[in-house]
């Protein structure tokens, strides 16, 4: 995305910006001009300055925002401790250990273990659909849940939230229904405890950001369990204070089956593989960093002859050495600048794009200081393009034009 954009960006700039500038930006007219017979060449470089700029204000955020704001969202609409299974008398001892630490409650939701079998009567392994990670994950039981209104932490894309049909009705998440090609009305069976229980798919749901991050894949639109001789377990979060989240040693000896994780935990693995990805994407920017840095070296050297050739017909018409720089000046702002900023909407849409997926939650890191610092770095390879270009003007223009003959 980010090469198409500074491509099409460095084009539409070098090929019109001489009908949008004012006629009486002399020097900016002529800079470009430079710029567009180099074009070629310009291109190039603009391109490979975008990339390195890319990865690595991809380090920088994704280093600062990323988890930081997971942090800021499961702290803000969860507890400390999450609950992945719990079953009734491990949930009855998990609130005795929440009271006596004057903890509390978040949230606790049944659900039950079952197993899909069959859509449309069709067993699951023998249904014609493209292999996913959602098939595979039907090979285990999944977590069946049931609500008899709809959810406020999901909101539906397909169908309608139906108590009332003497059908069991069952609402499906959406990216599951969209990789098992189902439709509304088709039937799926679960094996629940050795019951077999059959439900139509009335509705597709989706999370919505905000609430609650507990969601099932199937809700059951209904206020009972699936089956009436199955376990009921409990999935949720806990709040727990300093002591309490220290003493839960003493509550999974008690219950070793007991699922639960703090968010600290969580956290610090989330951010072991952010850190890894980090160090893996940091090689390639700087790999990138070195290449676009001697590609501009080698670009400068080898038009050095014609620069100098240029810039003394240009001093001996009366250029001055200010005017001179800041030719330079507009042609590494050029150079510099598009390939920044295309790295910062390229960067914004990518990390937005990854929080709505993959977090489910729009994406709130400052644009402002994403903008401070890929300029920081832009000016950066300006000024030391700048500096490695200006010694052309530091000649008198008979020498220069000795050197360029």
């Amino acid at each position: 995305m980010c090469v198409v954009l500074v491509l099409l960006v460095t084009w539409l700039v070098l090929k019109f910006s001489g009908f949008v500038m004012p006629k009486r930006w002399v020097l900016a007219h002529f800079s470009m001009l430079l710029l567009r017979k180099r074009m070629s060449v310009k291109l190039v470089q603009i391109t490979a300055l975008g990339l390195s700029v890319t990865l690595l204000l991809l380090c920088i955020n994704m280093g600062r925002d990323v988890t930081n704001m997971l942090e800021l969202y499961l702290y803000q609409n969860q507890g400390n401790v999450f609950v992945s299974r719990a079953n009734e008398q491990q949930k009855t001892a998990l609130e005795a250990f929440v009271e006596r630490y004057q903890g509390s409650i978040k949230e606790m939701q049944p659900f039950q273990l079952a197993q899909v079998t069959h859509f449309n009567d069709i067993v699951v392994s023998e249904r014609d659909v493209q292999p996913s990670d959602t098939q595979r994950r039907l090979e285990q039981p999944i977590n069946l849940h049931w609500h008899a209104d709809m959810p406020e932490n999901i909101t539906l894309t397909e169908g309608s939230w139906d108590t009332g049909t003497s059908q069991m009705g069952v609402s499906v998440d959406h990216e599951v229904f969209i990789e098992l090609a189902l439709s509304l009305g088709d039937t799926v069976h679960f094996d629940v405890a050795g019951e077999r229980v059959k439900a139509t798919i009335n509705s597709v749901h989706q999370f919505k950001p905000g609430g609650s991050s507990v969601t099932f894949w199937f809700v059951l639109q209904q206020s009972r369990a699936a089956s009436a001789v199955g376990p009921v377990y409990h999935m949720g979060s806990i709040e727990l204070n300093a002591a309490g989240t220290s003493a839960i040693g003493e509550l999974w000896r008690a219950h070793p089956q007991l699922r639960l994780v703090t968010l600290d935990a969580l956290l610090g693995k989330i951010r072991g593989q952010v850190r890894a990805l980090i160090a893996l994407v940091m090689s390639y920017s700087v790999f990138i960093a070195l290449l676009s840095n001697l590609l501009m070296v080698a670009a400068i050297r080898t038009h050095m002859e014609k620069d100098q050739t240029r810039n003394g017909l240009l001093l001996s018409f009366g250029l001055s050495q200010s005017q001179g720089l800041r030719i330079l000046l507009i042609e590494w702002l050029t150079v510099t600048l598009i390939p920044t900023l295309c790295a910062v909407a390229a960067i914004f849409s990518f990390v937005d794009a990854f929080y709505r997926q993959n977090l489910a939650m729009s994406y709130q890191g400052s644009v402002l200081m994403m903008l401070v610092e890929a300029l920081s770095i832009a000016l950066a390879i300006a000024a030391s393009g700048i500096l490695l270009s200006r010694k052309q003007l530091c000649r008198s223009p008979i020498g220069l034009l000795k050197e360029g003959q």
